[in-house]
Order: structure tokens, then C-alpha cells, then sequence
């Protein structure tokens, strides 16, 4: 069973972290582009992305293995640490970029 809000005509995405289905505006996408890792909601920059729910749930989950995988190479402690204070810093802003 398939769980999350769909909508016809809106793109769906799957978080690497609790692995549901949801709207792709529902997540931030993180982009990796060389040793660099940045969180954004719409822009699209380039190099490798995946979708996470702006969660400490599906952050904690994705650490386990799911950003690793979807980026093909071992990220480091202290990548998940910036991306957490980057998704909060969204969070605070209120920023939809």
C-alpha cells in the first residue's frame, strides 16, 4: 500500500529516508555536486539529487544508508550535521528555494 497525498499531474518523488511517496513540493532535494551537499525546495542545480521529507525523522533514517546509496559513495557525519542546520534554517526563513 502506497501512503501520502497524491494529486494527478503533480510530480511524485520517494524520500530516501522513510521511503514514502509524496509530492515533490511536499520535500527538499539534496544535490550533490562534487564533495559539496546543498538542501533546496525548488531551484534545480545541477549534479546528483535526492528527495527527503524536511524531517529529523527522515533525516536520522536517511544517515543510515539512504543518502549513501542514492549518492553511490560513503557521506560523512558531518555532511548530515549541515544538512540539518541547513533544512532548519529553511524551516526559519520560511524560504521556498
Amino acid at each position: 500500500m502506497i501512503t501520502g497525498s497524491f494529486n494527478k499531474g503533480t510530480p511524485q518523488r520517494t524520500c530516501v529516508g522513510c521511503r514514502q511517496r509524496d509530492d515533490q513540493g511536499a520535500m527538499v532535494r539534496v544535490t550533490r555536486n562534487g564533495s559539496c551537499l546543498l538542501v533546496h525546495r525548488t531551484k534545480r542545480l545541477q549534479g546528483r539529487g535526492a528527495y527527503l521529507h524536511p524531517r529529523s525523522s527522515c533525516l536520522t533514517k536517511a544517515q543510515k544508508g539512504g543518502l549513501s546509496r542514492s549518492f553511490r559513495t560513503a557521506i560523512p557525519n558531518n555532511s548530515f550535521v549541515e544538512i540539518r542546520e541547513q533544512i532548519l534554517e529553511m524551516r526559519s526563513e520560511g524560504s521556498d528555494e
